[in-house]
């Protein structure tokens, strides 16, 4: 029995040491880190040994509005996936994809385990993106040339800018509800018209 749980120990230590997310035990009350895998020490930026006995509140952005959520969802069913906001040692914010459950021990003590991993590079490239679709909006609305978007095979129009509105004398709820036969000389003398977009 005991050569047994010696190697479930040095099983469950090798997943817990080698893992590519942070791991830490904690009791679920205030949080309290009782182990951290080498992981969770690199992305902290601290020594386990300087971990252990740390809060929550000493790891985590107390003013991140999804940390409470967290919390409570994890009392109420048991376990959370989401976002959280981290600290590093240096106070450096670290936002987080985690997942947490509450388990009980060999003892029948109340436990919690939090699993966790850096997105930040995910979350820069998404502000990145919005700040690139801000400016292209930017541009696109304030253009002196009529702008239009269309999807080439029916022919809707995705966006229309102020400019293109105006010269062709249709607000853009029109423009987009009419799409490309807006763009159809009728007049044409040849009968069939032209399309120009």
């Amino acid at each position: 029995m005991e050569k047994e749980v010696r190697r479930a120990y040095a099983q469950y230590r090798l997943i817990f040491d080698h893992s590519l997310n942070g791991i830490l035990l904690n009791e679920p009350a205030k949080g309290t880190i009782l182990a951290a895998n080498p992981e969770a020490c690199r992305l902290l930026g601290r020594p386990e040994a300087e971990l252990l006995g740390l809060d929550r509140s000493d790891v985590m952005d107390q003013t991140d509005p999804h940390l409470a959520l967290a919390v409570e969802e994890r009392a109420r069913t048991g376990k959370f996936r989401g976002e959280v906001t981290f600290l590093r040692a240096d106070g450096t914010p670290l936002p987080a994809e985690v997942t947490s459950s509450i388990f009980k021990d060999a003892d029948g003590k109340d436990m919690t385990v939090v699993f966790f991993a850096d997105i930040s590079e995910r979350k820069a490239a998404e502000a990145a993106l919005r700040a690139s679709e801000t400016q292209y909006r930017l541009l696109f609305d304030n253009s002196l040339v009529g702008a239009i978007v269309s999807d080439p095979a029916t022919g809707e129009f995705l966006a229309v800018n102020p400019e293109a509105c105006r010269m062709l004398g249709y607000a853009e709820a029109e423009l987009r509800t009419l799409g490309r036969s807006a763009l159809i000389d009728i007049k044409d003398p040849c009968g069939g018209g032209h399309h120009l977009a």
